[in-house]
């Protein structure tokens, strides 16, 4: 199996740029939960990667929208094939109703507030 060239962590944050149209950095820290200041930097290092580029926000001074660049589009479709591929491979020996009902308690699990 191939090694991804992000972390899941990162594969995490870019997810997170695509889940709306226009984020901002404040945008995927509130969707990730985590500080505004942590987002920045974990941004900052992807756009220095060419995975992310930011576009000024129309009308607006300082806000900054979010988006994966070609390459950051590439990488992250990529990583989620692997770990799709990994999650497969882990529950390859599983009845069809023992993954029906891990992915319904996991739906269960990310849908409870923090």
């Amino acid at each position: 199996m191939n090694v991804p060239e992000i972390t899941f962590a990162e594969a995490t944050l870019m997810s997170a740029v695509t889940a709306k149209p226009h984020p901002t950095a404040v945008d995927v820290a509130a969707d990730l939960q985590i500080d505004k200041s942590t987002a920045s930097r974990q941004i900052s290092v992807l756009e220095q990667r060419g995975l992310i580029e930011r576009q000024a926000a129309p009308g607006e001074r300082r806000a900054q929208w979010l988006r994966l660049t070609a390459e950051g589009d590439r990488i992250l479709q990529e990583s989620d094939t692997v770990r799709i591929a990994a999650i497969n491979e882990r529950v390859a020996d599983w009845t069809d109703a023992e993954v029906t009902q891990f992915a319904d308690l996991l739906r269960r699990f990310n849908a409870r507030p923090s």
